[in-house]
């Protein structure tokens, strides 16, 4: 750089002397102005507020003398009420009398002075006592009237004097209103005349203010200005001055730095040289042993290739391999079987085309579905899916996705693990754990039912018991009673059985006979036992033959017995009117398969489909209500619908609500060949029945009995009638001893 260039660098970078003089007094113009318009606006915020506090205070006084106007108006109606209610104000006059006075109150409490501005405290004061006031006089006024209705009602010679005292109070009333609206009034005025001189004072400040604030405005903005002429023509030099002397340093660096590259050029390539040529002796030394490395680490790689893809395709789950788009571009033999498809079925296709969701897996993503197809979402977790096989088969497989990078390339895999057979004995079992809660239900209903319908049978059979102890009863009473235990007895005695039957049923001990029997016979046994109950029920009860019968079945006699006993029960029961009817015949005769049908038909209340579905479930009725109102174990229909099908038959039901049922029995007869067909069983049926008490009054017994009872009162009872019949009884307190005598 020259001598020269240097001098005129110096020269520039000399900065000029500032106008200080000038730029203080623009500084204190400028203050000057902020504190004037500061105070504009402070005043102009302050009187604003002032004007805003009175007038609140002067609508909140005229509120109070349109509120005087309604009470005024409130206290009128309610005296006119009471003076036109012509001394008998009842109902809904009395009614509106008392919600006017509940209006009256409410306005009232209203001119309560709450909050006024602090010029108004003083009317405040003044209009709270007035106030006070006014509530005293409101209360006697209010009292007057109800007093005068009281008396208007009561007397009406006091008419009078409870009208002048009425008056008197709605005058005074009115007076103390009156006073208290004045003050408001006044109040109202006083606030207004404070509010005009304040907005007055206010304005003249704001003038003054305001302009001086303007004469400082326009001082600032003419110094301003001239001080920014000046200082731009300093900007502009200072400027010019800047450029020049960035120029010559930018020529001078560019200089110094093509000089210092060639340098360092040259030394570079003498390094380099050196370099290379000692790398190249390094490597001719190294050439060959990384040579036989090489060679050693490819048959590594090679036998570790091996083991793996022997593992992959053996691996008992199904394993895959996947882009970061879901794509598989490898699986092993596990997947395909899995699948049932081939591997061109699988290769370069999407997982989520083979798998779907399972509904019942949802997690916060929205589902799992949804993670298939964002295969990123899905790396490092464990959820199951549903698939297809190409046969069309479902199966369900738990999917775990990881993530593996080998040479920076991105690796994605996949197993499959089977779990369709998990899964179906999950669902078994959460079915098994449903159908064990419900019976649990229904044994617990069941239960709760049992006790009532033990203990009250127990309870009569006790009760009347007793009553046959007490001395004095005639023979009348001695028998009714006697009626009662044997009838209340038998009603426990078939509970017990129903209990036994079903257990007997349900732990696979009930075991049938198959003997000959006249299903005529079982017919007019039933007939004949049922019709008594029925015709206490004052009900109808038939027996129709639809069809010739066989006149011998082959069979359980005490077991189809049971079964009509138990139907026709059901039908007396859940009829109150109508009648019961036994429909009895014969289908498929002359086949290899003939069958016995019996229908029972009621005019009973009915069932709905809902009531039919539950029908032959043990420990349940058709409806709570009808343990309730009816009885009953809810185990008839249910031992007879598991009789029924032990005996190779079937019992169907239908039924309208109202109008009855209809039960149907169908059990096989077997081999019917050389039996006789009855053209009319009725006769059949009345030939069996003289037989059976001929044969039964004829029955004698010549025979020496070892009776084997633990309980006193059954070995007593059951010698009796041992004795009676004319055997000879031995008498055993358990087997032990039986077993001994014999």
């Amino acid at each position: 750089m020259s001598e020269q260039e240097s001098a005129n660098c110096t020269a520039i970078t000399s900065p000029p002397p500032k106008p200080v003089n000038r730029m203080y007094g623009f500084g204190l113009l400028a203050a000057l102005n902020v504190l004037a318009v500061v105070a504009v606006l402070g005043m102009n915020c302050w009187g604003i507020s002032t004007w805003r506090r009175s007038l609140r205070a002067h609508e909140e006084c005229e509120q109070l003398l349109q509120h005087h106007a309604e009470l005024a108006r409130l206290a009128t109606r309610c005296r006119d009420s009471v003076r036109s209610s012509s001394l008998d104000l009842t109902g809904s006059a009395q009614r509106d009398l008392k919600d006017d006075f509940s209006s009256f109150w409410l306005k009232l409490n209203s001119l309560r002075v709450t909050d006024l501005s602090e010029t108004t405290t003083q009317h405040a004061e003044t209009m709270n006592r007035a106030w006070q006031l006014a509530s005293t006089a409101s209360r006697k006024f209010e009292q007057e009237s109800w007093r005068a209705v009281a008396l208007g009602v009561i007397d009406s010679t006091a008419t009078s004097k409870s009208s002048a005292d009425l008056e008197q109070a709605y005058v005074q009333t009115i007076d103390a209103l009156d006073e208290l609206s004045m003050h408001a009034a006044s109040a109202s005025k006083d606030l207004s005349e404070t509010n005009h001189a304040q907005i007055k004072t206010v304005r003249v400040l704001q003038w003054l203010i305001g302009l001086s604030g303007m004469v400082l405005t326009g001082s600032v903005i003419y110094l301003s200005r001239r001080l920014m002429e000046g200082m731009r023509s300093l900007s502009d030099q200072l400027g010019r001055q800047k450029d020049e002397i960035a120029e010559r340093d930018a020529t001078l660096i560019q200089r110094g730095k093509v000089i210092a590259d060639q340098a360092s050029q040259l030394r570079q390539r003498a390094d380099d040289f050196a370099d290379q040529e000692n790398r190249l002796l390094d490597m001719q030394n190294d050439f060959s042993s990384q040579e036989s490395k090489l060679r050693a680490i490819a048959e590594e790689r090679a036998d570790q290739e091996a083991r793996l893809r022997t593992i992959f395709d053996t691996a008992a789950d199904g394993i895959i391999t996947m882009n970061h788009s879901g794509v598989i571009e490898t699986c092993n033999q596990a997947t395909l079987e899995l699948f049932g498809l081939e591997k061109e079925g699988l290769i370069k296709k999407p997982i989520f085309a083979f798998l779907e969701e399972v509904n019942e897996n949802t997690d916060a993503n929205g589902g799992l579905y949804l993670t298939l197809l964002d295969i990123n979402a899905a790396i490092g977790k464990k959820q199951e899916y549903c698939g297809t096989r190409r046969d069309g088969t479902k199966f369900y497989v738990e999917f775990a996705v990881a993530e593996a990078r080998i040479d920076n390339r991105r690796i994605i895999t996949g197993i499959l693990h089977d779990v369709t057979e998990r899964r179906r004995f999950e669902v078994e079992l959460r079915q098994a754990s449903i159908a064990a809660a419900a019976a649990t239900e229904a044994k617990s209903q069941f239960l709760a039912n049992m006790s009532h319908e033990i203990r009250t049978p127990m309870t009569a059979i006790i009760g009347y018991a007793d009553l046959l102890l007490e001395p004095g009863q005639s023979s009348d009473e001695r028998t009714r009673c006697v009626e009662t235990i044997r009838r209340n007895a038998d009603h426990l005695l078939s509970l017990i059985n129903d209990i036994l039957d079903i257990s007997k049923i349900e732990a696979g001990k009930m075991t049938l006979e198959r003997i000959k029997y006249a299903p005529s016979q079982i017919v007019g046994d039933v007939a004949s036992l049922m019709r008594v109950r029925a015709l206490e029920k004052k009900i109808g009860f038939e027996v129709n033959y639809d069809s010739p019968i066989p006149a011998e079945i082959t069979g359980d006699p005490v077991r189809t017995r049971q079964v009509l006993i138990n139907l026709v029960g059901n039908a007396i029961k859940f009829t109150k009117t109508g009648q019961v009817k036994i429909h009895a015949w014969a289908e498929n005769l002359g086949t290899d398969n003939p069958t016995m049908c019996f229908r029972v038909v009621d005019s009973g209340i009915g069932m709905s489909t809902e009531q039919l579905s539950r029908l032959f479930k043990p420990f349940t009725q058709a409806d709570d209500s009808t343990t309730r109102q009816f009885g009953g174990t809810g185990l008839g229909l249910t031992i007879s619908q598991r009789l029924v099908e032990m005996m190779g038959g079937k019992i169907t039901v239908s039924s309208v609500p109202g109008l009855g049922s209809s039960f149907e029995a169908r059990v096989p007869t077997g081999c019917l060949d050389g039996v006789r067909i009855l053209e009319n069983p009725t006769e059949a049926e009345v030939e069996n029945s003289a037989n059976d008490q001929r044969n039964a009054s004829t029955v004698r017994l010549h025979a020496r009995i070892l009776l084997a009872e633990d309980g006193v009162d059954n070995r007593r009872l059951i010698s009796y009638h041992l004795q009676k019949a004319g055997a000879t009884v031995a008498h055993a307190e358990n087997g032990q001893i039986a077993l001994s005598k014999a």
